[in-house]
């Protein structure tokens, strides 16, 4: 803190104002001058600058809350003051423990979630200050678009910020373009603390389904398998029926299984089954009659050429797998489906290696006659995936590449630091996730742009050159890829860095004149 020339002072040299009233062990007061601040809790601030500057003021004039302190020449009290506070700046003041800093943590954050339209929506957004200290103000929240422009809600007439921060959204798509994704941030902030900035949350508007894959054709034999594609596109997945003949089928339990796919196998077919067969692909429950889609008709045909059935056949598929990207800890399902005679034998191979699924607590299971499910996937399930069916005569493989998406974690977190000034820090960020997520850092709910001073260094770690003591506040690390984003936070605080006062040996005066002599 700089001390000040006060703007009526006398002129005379060694004229200055100090910020705080010191007393020594004497009860006499001490103020020396400018450009040094050392915190002693015990008996207030010291400032001084023992290098240009060892004026000890006797006379004090109280000038708006500060006082003023006039004197040129050096006096030994000041040494002795010194001497006195030298011991509080080297060791923590005997006066009780350190003051606890405030720390500002999210209990409470917004999560993804699918809407229909027109339908309300809540984001929840809580925080609260964790510290022994006693807090004057409680937590603000505020909110911010996907164009990180904090929300005003004035004149607002679908979104609104209610008593306990939480976001509301009355009629959630009517102003939003069907096809785009909606993002949410909320920001919580305490004066003297900092800020902190949630995760993204992601509304997406629920999206009538789309029938990518229709059912086809199909002439078996009886006995054989028939198997009905019927690959769907919506948010949130849709619901699969069948219809027969323009009718609902009813499913035989015994030979009959709508795939989690939301395929339709029948095995063993008969002649009874022969037919048209449409898929129904509806919406999720009130989302009305629109958002359901309706396939061709798909003919199954049983040819009763008994002779022509008996014959040896090599296995011929009728459905195969589809490459596809799925979620770490969801559930997949690869179709597979053939026939021959003789009936062909199906199994599966994951990189080349054949899959055993006899295991009791094996997430690999068949379903129907031969398509394999993965329960719970996990990233060491991403890889080429073989369906193999076999008879006596041939052996023939269709090929699919699966795709394990892991949302972001934290291996390494920033930590809380406590840092002095001049010094260097690294605040410490180690993430993993696929596809590998982008990292970048914020302070107090702002991006951090590099430069010279503040790095992104050994990967994602932040290092700060230099602090400064306006470095303070909330440092996140924050990672993000399309499975998902996560946040971490700390704090950061700076003190200030003080040299140690270079104590002047005691000098002996003698008197030649009346000349002052000025140190």
């Amino acid at each position: 803190m700089d001390s000040q020339q006060d703007d009526d002072d006398d002129g005379s040299e060694g004229s200055f104002f100090c910020s705080f009233d010191i007393s020594n062990a004497r009860g006499q007061s001490v103020c020396p001058c400018r450009r040094f601040l050392v915190p002693v809790s015990a008996v207030g601030r010291l400032v001084a600058n023992s290098e240009k500057c060892r004026k000890h003021p006797r006379k004090f004039e109280k000038s708006s809350g500060k006082f003023r302190g006039i004197q040129k020449n050096f006096d030994k009290d000041f040494l002795g003051a010194a001497h006195e506070l030298l011991p509080m700046l080297l060791k923590p003041s005997a006066g009780g423990p350190p003051v606890p800093v405030p720390e500002l943590v999210l209990t409470a954050e917004p999560q993804d979630m699918v809407v229909l339209p027109g339908r309300p929506a809540l984001l929840s957004c809580e925080a609260e200050a964790r510290s022994g200290a006693q807090l004057h103000t409680q937590p603000t929240v505020s909110w911010r678009g996907g164009d990180g422009q904090t929300l005003s809600f004035i004149g607002d007439s679908y979104r609104s910020k209610l008593p306990n921060g939480s976001l509301y959204i009355s009629a959630f798509g009517e102003d939003v373009d069907q096809d785009r994704d909606v993002e949410y941030q909320c920001l919580v902030s305490l004066d003297g603390v900092g800020s902190v900035v949630s995760r993204t949350a992601r509304l997406q508007l629920a999206k009538p389904a789309k029938i990518v894959q229709q059912p086809a054709d199909l002439r078996v034999f009886p006995g054989q398998t028939a198997h009905f594609a019927c690959v769907t596109q919506a948010v949130p997945a849709a619901h699969v029926a069948w219809l027969r003949n323009d009718r609902p089928l009813l499913l035989d339990a015994a030979r009959m299984l709508v795939m989690p796919s939301g395929a339709l196998e029948i095995d063993e077919v008969q002649a009874s089954d022969q037919g048209a067969y449409q898929c129904n692909a509806s919406g999720p429950p009130g989302a009305g009659p629109d958002t359901g889609a309706l396939s061709n008709k798909a003919a199954l045909t049983i040819d009763m050429d008994i002779e022509a059935g008996e014959s040896i056949m090599a296995p011929v598929f009728i459905a195969t797998p589809r490459s596809t990207e799925v979620m770490a800890g969801n559930n997949v399902t690869l179709d597979c489906a053939a026939n021959g005679n003789p009936r062909p034998e199906i199994s599966w191979l994951k990189d080349g290696v054949t899959i055993d699924m006899a295991h009791l607590d094996s997430r690999f299971r068949k379903v129907g006659t031969g398509s394999l499910q993965v329960l719970n996937v996990e990233e060491s399930d991403a890889g080429d995936y073989q369906c193999r069916a076999e008879n006596r005569e041939d052996s023939v493989d269709a090929s699919a590449t699966l795709e394990v998406q892991v949302p972001p974690r934290f291996i390494k977190q920033p930590q809380n630091k406590v840092a002095v000034e001049k010094d260097d820090l690294e605040l410490e960020c180690e993430v993993y996730g696929k596809p590998e997520p982008k990292v970048y850092w914020v302070k107090n709910g702002d991006i951090i742009t590099q430069n010279e001073y503040i790095q992104v260094v050994g990967g994602n770690n932040l290092r700060i050159l230099g602090l400064m003591s306006m470095d303070s506040g909330i440092f996140q690390c924050i990672a993000t890829n399309p499975a998902g984003n996560i946040q971490a936070a700390a704090s950061l605080t700076v003190n200030l860095k003080f040299p140690l006062l270079k104590i002047p040996v005691p000098l002996h005066l003698v008197l030649l004149s009346q000349v002052a002599i000025a140190i």
